[in-house]
């Protein structure tokens, strides 16, 4: 990767990441007080609502979104094209999800969803006022401005009226008014940053917008409904407690994981459909994604998954216990999904997304079946069924865009080698913690600091004592490039890391040639050995 396109992709990830750590935290601790508020119907009534919202969403977008980052060149007509789509869309979406509302309803066999539904449908027009201007924000790398607005209007929506509608008794409507206000103070944000026309197009320029619009959409939906199937069968089979319980197990660690996920896609998409180069550059930003995105993730949710009683007492409190055995399958099906997530956006700036649709197709079939037999027995079962799933789901994925950058499976074990075996240690630290806190009865909230530490301690120990081992070649490389906007003791430090690896790459590459050399020297001595038995028989026979 060009070390000046290196340099802005890297300002974007680190205002990514410092707006999903303002947004995590504010996320994470109106979401705790809520759920501590409301317990689990509640959350499950909105997670029904929120089902069919998901998948009518990618349509309302029509991968317009996704188009506009891509675009090589782009002109006022493409995104007048695209803003009138989906604002046309979204009226559209609107105004059939407040007519189906009752039939959503009897489907989830709940009736206050049905008022649910309609009231939340307004949120298919609060969300394409700001669709084209937060892609325009994307494709410049403005992550700026696009953090600031979604922490802006994450804060505004949850902490302040979803808590205070909640605090007022007003019951699943406090999530309600919430999601209603973060999304219309997101879209007004995003387009104060990127003011574009409002004025109606539908120009012939913006059909190959549409054209790969349509294939990213095809790719969204599959995606989606792998990932929110689960909660409509649960749904369906048990009702709104059992879907609050479920997903609200799924949202403790797919939140956290797609704030990560969904920066580093947004970063590494708009960056590499700037490449010219689209071979090694693409193998080195991939592999460098696969190592940094599995080091995040691991050593976090494979922690969670081995105390994940312990994660749920302190965060959620009593009402909440039935979560921690669907957490524990749930925190390793989403440690997987998050490198299976770097495979979609190299296919999609490559103009390959027919590829990830195939692969989706065949996961969400292999889904269906999993989920259909396993939902007679139990929403534990069904968790379990998740993280097979979500395995095949990497398999699947993963390997056309293999095949795509000329890489091979040994490749990405190679980088996921070190972040695989920190994660373990650290999940082992992490187990022994909350052990000795259940023998010597800590109190919940106490326990959980417990083990925030010893996770955070073990892993900055082993850091600091084999981080040679632990980042991959080609992330340390991609992190050299832009060492000049780290500061001056961070930059030494990955100096050092790149030396020792330099060294330890000469050293292979020299014992490698003396290897092909010691197995050159035989064949040279079996010529020799042929020549001098030829020799004599020759001189005689000259003789």
């Amino acid at each position: 990767m060009p070390e000046s396109l290196a340099t802005r992709a890297f300002s974007a990830l680190r205002w990514g990441y410092a707006g999903f750590l303002t947004r995590a935290l504010a996320s994470f601790a109106s979401g705790i007080v809520l759920a501590r508020l409301l317990g689990p119907k509640p959350f499950g009534q909105v997670a029904a609502a929120m089902l069919v919202f998901g998948f009518a969403v990618q349509l309302a977008d029509g991968g317009f979104s996704s188009a506009l980052v891509q675009a090589p060149e782009l002109d006022e007509a493409d995104v007048r094209f695209a803003f009138t789509f989906q604002l046309l869309s979204g009226a559209v979406l609107a105004a059939c999800f407040a007519l189906l509302a009752h039939g959503v309803a009897v489907a989830l066999r709940d009736p206050l969803v049905e008022s649910v539904v309609r009231v939340m449908a307004l949120v298919f027009l609060t969300q394409a006022l700001g669709q084209s201007s937060a892609a325009l924000l994307k494709r410049r790398l403005a992550f700026r401005a696009l953090q600031t607005a979604q922490v802006v209007s994450s804060v505004t929506g949850y902490a302040l009226v979803g808590i205070a509608a909640a605090s007022l008794g007003a019951g699943v409507w406090s999530l309600v008014a919430a999601q209603l206000t973060q999304s219309l103070t997101f879209s007004a944000l995003v387009f104060v940053q990127a003011r574009h026309s409002l004025i109606p197009c539908w120009s012939r320029s913006g059909l190959r917008l549409a054209r790969f619009g349509m294939k990213v959409t095809g790719a969204n939906i599959l995606n989606w409904s792998i990932t929110n199937f689960d909660n409509a069968f649960v749904g369906r089979a048990f009702g709104s407690t059992a879907l609050g319980l479920y997903s609200r197990a799924f949202n403790t660690v797919s939140a956290p994981t797609e704030a990560v996920v969904s920066t580093w896609q947004q970063v590494l998409f708009a960056s590499c459909s700037r490449l010219a180069d689209r071979t090694r550059a693409f193998q080195r930003a991939y592999l460098a994604s696969v190592c940094a995105v599995s080091i995040i993730t691991f050593p976090m949710f494979w922690s969670v998954a081995v105390c994940a009683p312990a994660v749920v007492a302190g965060l959620y409190g009593p009402r909440w216990a039935e979560a921690a055995p669907l957490l524990r399958p749930l925190a390793f099906a989403i440690s997987v999904h998050a490198v299976m997530a770097m495979a979609g956006p190299m296919l999609a700036a490559a103009d390959q997304v027919k590829r990830e649709v195939r692969a989706q197709a065949l996961t969400l079939a292999v889904a269906t079946a999993a989920f259909s037999v396993c939902i007679r027995y139990s929403a534990v079962a069904l968790a379990w069924a998740v993280l097979g799933v979500y395995v095949f789901r990497f398999l699947a994925n993963t390997q056309p865009t293999l095949r795509l950058l000329r890489l091979g499976w040994t490749d990405v074990f190679r980088v996921l080698r070190g972040p695989a075996i920190t994660s373990c240690i650290t999940a082992g630290a992490v187990w022994s913690a909350g052990r000795l806190a259940s023998i010597y009865s800590v109190k919940p909230a106490w326990t959980l600091l417990v083990l925030s530490l010893t996770g955070v301690t073990t892993v900055s120990a082993l850091f600091l004592l084999a981080a040679d081992h632990i980042l991959s070649r080609e992330l340390v490389l991609v992190l050299t490039q832009i060492s000049r906007s780290l500061p001056a003791k961070l930059s030494q430090w990955l100096e050092g890391i790149n030396a020792k690896q330099a060294g330890r790459d000469t050293l292979r590459d020299v014992r490698q040639r003396q290897v092909s050399e010691k197995e050159a020297r035989p064949s040279a001595s079996a010529s020799l050995f042929i020549a001098a038995m030829v020799a004599p028989a020759g001189r005689k026979k000259v003789q």
